[in-house]
């Protein structure tokens, strides 16, 4: 599996690196981490997705990304990649899948 961070948001990109380390290891997965702090980042990670083959695509949290929700629902549809998002605005945006609660219900 491939996990797409923000290095420039090293607290939020931190976390998600060791937790989703430990979680991957736990189940015996391989963890390619590949990290987005620019749009051009954007379109390089879904390809380099694609050359590693990776299964699916988790998507970190951090204000960089979770503003791109709807160019990243697009690139995971034009790729062909299964992606799981943060926030629910991934999903509404044409992505598969977020791992959050809503919320503005909280």
């Amino acid at each position: 599996m491939a996990v797409l961070v923000d290095a420039n948001d090293p607290g939020t990109a931190d976390i998600t690196t060791r937790e989703l380390q430990v979680a991957a290891q736990s189940l015996g997965l391989r963890t390619h981490f590949l990290n987005a702090s620019t749009e051009r980042d954007l379109d390089a990670a879904f390809k380099k997705v694609a050359q590693i083959e990776a299964g699916g695509l988790v998507i970190g949290a951090g204000v960089f990304l979770a503003s791109r929700s709807k160019q990243l629902a697009a690139l995971a549809v034009r790729h062909a990649v299964p992606t799981v998002f943060e926030s629910r605005e991934f999903v509404a945006s044409g992505g598969l899948a977020s791992y959050s609660g809503n919320l503005a219900v909280v």
